[in-house]
């Protein structure tokens, strides 16, 4: 049953009695109506958060996500899932995402196997959810194709997941480059662009 603003909903006791459920939030009566709190989907790949960014981390089997990950965590950055990803679209078409229970602060590693993060390196390495931002795609170049590879400018595309565009960067994986180095410079870049994007929109408004 759903109370417009101006209606008083009845006395919690009478709810009871009559075995009505009631429920409250802020949201106008025409989004509650249309949200969906079990629009969900699962992807694979990790989620991290850097610097305040949310980062999902896609690429083959192999490619090196959860190394990457463990090497961020040990840089003050803080895991958020592993192998599996949770998505949910916020009311404020948002793409949130959190671990799976049974996964919850685990990492897997090849050749170390399953790790507790929380046992390892602590509570502050954990999110329990985070807004995505941004998604980076590990690509490992067949031999060959390095010459080919835009040294200039980041391959940009976007992905749409539950209705939501985020943007995504696909970094080139090869021994010796400092992956992590790369992702929190990428952030920062990133970061940066929205600043000032930000900052023309809105002196643009003054205008």
């Amino acid at each position: 049953m759903i109370w417009p603003r101006s209606w008083r909903p009845p006395p919690l006791d009478g709810s009871r009695r009559s075995s009505l459920t009631l429920n409250s939030s802020d949201l106008s009566r025409q989004r509650y109506a249309s949200a969906d709190p079990g629009a969900a989907a699962v992807r694979p790949g990790v989620l991290v958060e850097v610097a305040g960014c949310g980062v999902w981390i896609s690429g083959e089997s192999g490619v090196g996500k959860s190394e990457l990950a463990l090497a961020l965590l040990e840089r003050g950055h803080r895991l958020v899932a592993d192998d599996a990803i949770e998505f949910q679209r916020s009311d404020h078409a948002a793409l949130l995402a959190r671990p799976p229970g049974a996964l919850r602060d685990l990492l897997e590693v090849r050749g170390l196997g399953v790790i507790n993060v929380r046992e390892l390196f602590g509570g502050q390495a954990l999110l329990p959810v985070a807004t995505v931002h941004l998604a980076v795609r590990l690509l490992r170049p067949a031999a060959g194709q390095w010459q080919d590879w835009e040294r200039l400018q980041p391959q940009r595309d976007q992905l749409r997941l539950l209705g939501v565009m985020v943007p995504r960067v696909t970094l080139p994986v090869a021994a010796g480059r400092p992956l992590p180095l790369l992702l929190e410079t990428l952030v920062r870049l990133e970061r940066a662009a929205a600043s000032l994007l930000h900052g023309r929109r809105r002196q643009g408004g003054e205008l």
